[in-house]
């Protein structure tokens, strides 16, 4: 997911695995010309890795064969910079050693997609509703989350600060961005499709910006850590 520089010639690879979860592993020498590491811990990248245990949470990363390259996301900026806030997310998210089958494959589908050049907005909103429920801070769309009542139609308020959607009884506790009924239904199905799937369900411009605005908002409300690569997407879209 992420790199690092660790000492005069090696890296720290942040890796997540199908069975492992997040691996810290030493790259050692990967800095250096010609290095046969170097290819296997470039920014997403599908690699089959050899994990010796070290010290620690601190693994060694022995060899491997990069599987899915991924080429298509280096190759636009804006591409990078949405694959780079789907990783940092995994990585705050997750601890060394603990299993995130679902988070992987998650991330998995999202990198390929945006590699093939799929709408980047839709991916990522896609990826910022279905990590946060995996991470345990899913947006409530069913119920209010101030003060549990049903979603009914109107404008909806969406607060991270009560956790997801508020009703309009409850507005003046939660003054956040409002959501109309229409697109509420369309990112329901979002949470029940397929990524391929989902990415066909009509959203408008202007109801997918409020979405995502209010996700990333959302997002970074729950894990209350600074997300660099949002601010670099932030800066993009201006």
């Amino acid at each position: 997911m992420l790199r690092r520089d660790l000492g005069e010639a090696d890296r720290l690879a942040v890796l997540l695995s199908r069975e492992e979860g997040k691996v810290l592993a030493s790259a050692k020498s990967s800095r250096k010309p010609n290095s046969r590491l170097a290819a296997l811990i470039e920014p997403f990248v599908l690699a089959d890795c050899r994990i010796i245990e070290g010290r620690g949470e601190i693994q060694r990363l022995a060899g491997g064969e990069v599987v899915e390259p991924f080429r298509g996301i280096r190759s636009d900026i804006e591409r990078v910079a949405r694959a780079s806030l789907m990783a940092e997310i995994a990585d705050q998210g997750t601890e060394p050693g603990s299993a995130a089958p679902r988070l992987f494959a998650l991330l998995l589908d999202c990198l390929r997609l945006l590699a093939e050049g799929a709408a980047g907005p839709s991916i990522e909103l896609y990826y910022l509703l279905h990590s946060s429920r995996l991470l345990g801070y899913g947006l409530s769309l069913d119920h209010c989350a101030s003060c549990g009542g049903d979603l009914a139609g109107g404008e909806l308020a969406m607060a991270p600060e009560v956790g997801g959607l508020a009703c309009p009884a409850c507005y003046t506790v939660a003054a956040g961005r409002w959501v109309d009924a229409l697109s509420l239904e369309r990112v329901r199905a979002y949470r029940h499709s397929r990524l391929r799937v989902a990415l066909e369900i009509p959203l408008s411009n202007g109801q997918r910006k409020v979405w995502l605005d209010g996700l990333r908002a959302h997002v970074r409300y729950h894990m209350d850590v600074s997300l660099r690569s949002l601010d670099v997407l932030r800066s993009l879209e201006r």
